[in-house]
């Protein structure tokens, strides 16, 4: 069966409308199509190309119960991770964690979000060329500390479709031990696929 083409005179816009007057699909004679109602139910394909900023897919990732101790100015990897594999090229990460910190007074302390491509090597993505790399810094002077702390970063990273992407908390302390707890508060990390 041949296609059935419906257009209007030169110059006008095609327009399908209800009875009711109400619901549409407007075509104007620039070619973006305008949906006036609800669309009750269907399945977005596959092939549907969102623009940019468009969240793609949400990943929560582990969530620990036991403290992570460290005691060590060598940044290591914490049990709060996350791993996310990109549906589409050239998109980006938006990563939001949360997580308790416990320290002694003048010992200072320091979190960073690491990114491991596939089985490539982790990589600290806030490196700033500083003394204290990284997203979150502490300094308690005069006593012990107990607090939340939250890293929010937005990655742009280079990988190909169908590798895994894994941030991880690396922490890291000058002194005596640091620690974070997961016991405080509920910690959590979560992974968020931006159209690019």
């Amino acid at each position: 069966m041949a296609d059935r083409t419906i257009k209007p005179d030169s110059g006008n816009d095609l327009v399908l409308q209800n009875n009711g007057g109400g619901t549409k699909i407007e075509i104007p004679n620039s070619g973006n199509i305008a949906i006036t109602g609800t669309i009750g139910s269907g399945t977005i394909s596959s092939d549907v190309v969102f623009p940019a900023g468009h969240i793609l897919q949400v990943v929560k990732g582990t969530v620990p119960t036991s403290a992570d101790s460290f005691n060590s100015a060598t940044p290591a990897a914490s049990s709060l991770y996350v791993d996310i594999t990109p549906s589409a090229t050239s998109s980006k990460v938006y990563i939001t964690t949360t997580f308790g910190i416990d320290t002694l007074a003048s010992n200072n302390a320091w979190a960073a979000l690491y990114r491991k491509v596939a089985s490539g090597t982790a990589v600290n993505i806030g490196d700033n060329g500083g003394t204290y790399d990284g997203h979150f810094y502490i300094n308690p002077i005069n006593s012990r500390h107990l607090d939340g702390a939250s890293i929010v970063y937005l990655d742009s990273p280079s990988y190909t479709l169908t590798e895994t992407i894994r941030y991880t908390v690396y922490f890291a302390t000058q002194g005596s031990n640091a620690d974070i707890r997961h016991d405080l508060q509920t910690s959590q990390i979560i992974a968020m696929e931006v159209k690019g």
